[in-house]
């Protein structure tokens, strides 16, 4: 499962990120900018839950974070945080000085994850979340797996 949570205007990530499904990985993201075309080439799909936070008014947070968890390697229930500056924008890869921290602790996972579902219902999503460690094809949508 993978968990953005920056802005990104970099097709090459948007192209990712929407491969990652067909490969029985679930998506869920939060954006507050977006290139052109980003939503609309991840919508559409079982597996993918996007959602955009208003981008003017109200409360701004400015969190960066991808929270991964699920197989890897031989560890069937990795939960890997990373944070830190980075947006995925090509002004971001090739220009700022940027860096991310990858923090690899279930309970660090856990606390990400949950400020994640609050950013997410406060910006208005829908309860299409994928749920957590459910990587089965037939799996439903619903965040009360976890």
């Amino acid at each position: 499962m993978i968990r953005p949570r920056p802005n990104f205007t970099r097709q090459a990530v948007v192209d990712e990120l929407r491969a990652l499904p067909d490969r029985k990985c679930w998506v869920d993201v939060i954006c507050t900018e977006a290139g052109a075309g980003v939503p609309a080439s991840l919508r559409n799909h079982s597996r993918i839950a996007l959602c955009r936070t208003p981008e003017a008014g109200g409360d701004f947070v400015h969190s960066k974070c991808l929270l991964i968890e699920g197989k890897y390697i031989d560890d069937a229930d990795r939960k890997w945080v990373l944070t830190g500056s980075h947006d995925y924008t090509d002004s971001a890869l090739r220009e700022n000085d940027e860096a991310f921290l990858r923090i690899e602790s279930a309970a660090i996972h856990a606390q990400f994850r949950a400020n994640f579902r609050t950013i997410r219902s406060v910006a208005g999503a829908d309860s299409k979340s994928p749920p957590a460690l459910d990587f089965t094809a037939s799996a439903s949508r619903s965040d009360t797996n976890d």
